[in-house]
């Protein structure tokens, strides 16, 4: 009985087996194979594409990234101009894009300004430059002969006078090259060198103004250096009409500057006029709280954008005030931070200074005035705002320092222009 249900049991598994399909057919297993070799491909070059790098950043991020660089505003673009030390470094960065170049100009370079002084020579005079930065002499720089006066700039040329003939000249004192200029048929009290641009030109070009006794005004020369143009002040010429000399005196035009686009002078009496390319087109009155008397001697600065006055009250010492173009007021300035003023008989200029480099015996906060003799010991003062004082500058040994005569104010281009 046991073995009969044995077998029948056995033959039972044995007939199942034969009837039940298996779980995956021939065809369907090879549909796998494939499938899940596909896949096993896929994942590798999954694979291999997450060890490859991907662009943080897509075209359109990266050109919108050059928009916003090249859009900065200049009080930033300022900021970091007066953080760069090297000369080639400064030159670098106005040279990143055209929008960087306009916002900083060059005179912003923190330079300090070398002094040039006619020296007595037979029969000629010479140009002596007194590097005060790095206290030594330089040699002769350009031979001329003894009846010229000079006006110096911050353009790397300089402008002369003869007193004779009144023949006018831009000098390049480091490469000699000579602009005959045309004749104004009168002296100049006051020769202004500047860089300017214009509208057909995207590169600065060099200007040039004059103030003189014998026009109501400021001469102007074109850019092709051809002819003056005098931007006429009718106020002053309208006193010497009257012969009111006394008003005209005070009248007088003594200082300009180029200023936003703009031709800007100050009167004797403190008062602002502003040129368009004729004639006076907006006049600020005198200042009320800031008492001027007739021989004080006033002085325009641009420096950081603003346009600051400075008033020389001889004996008593100098102030600076910041001119408010909106409302005419002066506002007192008492401090002028890390800028230095650089003024004389020349266009005056503000420069970046720092108390911490080595042989600069320049002082920031001061007012450096050339009309101020230099000792024949070498030395120069100039005037701290903020502490009151004088700060004692030297120009280090020059032994014919006794011969030289005129000083000016001159500083060489940097760059390409």
């Amino acid at each position: 009985m046991i073995g009969k249900r044995l077998r029948r049991r056995s033959k039972r598994l044995s007939t199942s087996n034969v009837d039940n399909k298996p779980l995956l057919s021939i065809s369907d297993s090879e549909t796998t194979s494939d499938k899940c070799s596909k896949l096993s491909e896929d994942l590798k070059s999954l694979s291999t594409s997450n060890v490859q790098t991907k662009p943080s950043v897509s075209i359109s991020d990266s050109e919108t990234t050059s928009v916003m660089w090249s859009n900065l505003p200049q009080d930033v673009l300022c900021f970091i101009a007066d953080r760069i030390f090297e000369e080639n470094d400064f030159t670098m960065f106005r040279s990143v894009c055209q929008a960087w170049r306009s916002a900083v100009p060059r005179s912003h370079w923190k330079r300090v300004p070398w002094l040039l002084a006619k020296r007595y020579e037979t029969p000629r005079v010479v140009l002596k430059g007194l590097s005060s930065f790095e206290n030594t002499s330089l040699d002769s720089l350009y031979h001329t002969e003894l009846h010229w006066r000079y006006w110096g700039s911050f353009t790397g040329w300089i402008l002369g006078q003869h007193y004779s003939d009144y023949k006018l000249k831009l000098i390049n004192p480091l490469t000699k090259a000579v602009i005959d200029l045309p004749q104004l048929n009168c002296l100049i009290k006051k020769g202004l060198v500047y860089r300017t641009r214009r509208a057909d030109c995207p590169y600065p070009s060099i200007q040039v103004m004059a103030i003189s006794h014998m026009f109501s005004g400021v001469a102007i020369l074109d850019h092709g250096y051809k002819e003056w143009k005098v931007l006429e002040d009718i106020r002053i010429h309208r006193y010497y009409e009257t012969t009111m000399f006394n008003q005209a005196a005070k009248s007088e035009i003594v200082d300009a500057i180029w200023y936003k686009e703009q031709v800007t002078a100050i009167r004797a009496d403190g008062s602002i006029v502003f040129f368009d390319e004729a004639r006076v087109v907006v006049s600020l009155p005198p200042p009320i709280h800031v008492k001027l008397r007739f021989h004080d001697v006033l002085y325009m600065v641009e420096s950081s954008g603003e346009l600051l006055i400075v008033v020389d009250y001889d004996q008593a010492g100098y102030k600076v005030y910041k001119l408010n173009i909106d409302t005419g007021e002066w506002i007192h300035v008492k401090a002028l931070g890390v800028h230095s003023l650089f003024i004389g008989q020349s266009y005056s200029t503000s420069r970046w200074m720092s108390d911490n480099e080595k042989g600069n015996t320049w002082k920031s906060g001061c007012i450096y005035d050339l009309t101020d003799h230099v000792s024949k010991l070498g030395n120069l003062y100039g005037d701290n705002v903020a502490k009151k004082r004088s700060e004692l500058h030297r120009l280090g040994h020059v032994s014919d320092l006794n011969r030289c005569y005129d000083f000016i104010w001159y500083m060489p281009a940097v760059g390409s222009q």
